[in-house]
């Protein structure tokens, strides 16, 4: 789970700077801008979702 987290942390990374427009470059006068920032949400939630789970993994049920 904790690869997938990084994985997914690492995409959230691209896609922010994709909309800071740091990477990629127009094609056909279209703007990569908003394909960034949704890469970036969409990253950053499952990383995060990812996170959560092992976390709740980690602790002991209590029967």
């Amino acid at each position: 789970m904790l690869v997938f987290a990084v994985l997914f942390a690492g995409l959230a990374v691209l896609g922010s700077l994709v909309g800071f427009g740091v990477v990629g470059h127009p094609i056909g006068d279209q703007a990569l801008n908003s394909y960034g920032w949704g890469l970036c949400i969409i990253g950053a939630a499952l990383a995060g979702f990812f996170v959560f789970v092992r976390q709740q993994r980690r602790k002991p049920a209590n029967h």
